[in-house]
């Protein structure tokens, strides 16, 4: 919703500053929003990177836009941390269970799986 969009006089100050106080029902609604644009990266719920606040007033609020966006900062950085952790994990299992097949087979194999998500990606049959 932008400036324009907003129907009172209140909305629009809250858009332009943000609520002073993030209230109980406020962050409830800022968690589910932030739920619903995460995604799902080998079991882990990765947030969107926040984007930087441009709305700051300057009067020292007791919840600031840059307070919540470092606080949002720190929590993706270690969903986005832990996520990475868990995919390395993973693909040392994988290693681990192909450690007894022959390196040609196990490169013939890496092939053929990036030749099905190429073609998969672009709409493809494949051969």
């Amino acid at each position: 919703m932008t400036a324009a969009g907003a129907e009172t006089p209140e909305e629009k100050v809250r858009i332009v500053f943000g609520s002073r106080l993030l209230g109980p029902a406020e962050q409830e609604d800022r968690a589910a929003a932030k739920r619903e644009q995460s995604t799902l990266v080998a079991g882990v719920l990765v947030p969107p990177r926040p984007e930087e606040p441009d709305n700051c007033c300057m009067s020292g609020c007791v919840n600031c836009v840059w307070d919540r966006y470092g606080e949002d900062l720190e929590e993706w950085t270690a969903k986005k941390m832990e996520a990475e952790e868990t995919l390395r994990a993973m693909e040392m299992l994988e290693e681990e269970a192909y450690s007894d097949v022959p390196m040609s087979i196990r490169e013939f194999i890496k092939l053929e799986k990036r030749l099905r998500d190429k073609h998969k990606q672009e709409g493809t049959a494949g051969g």
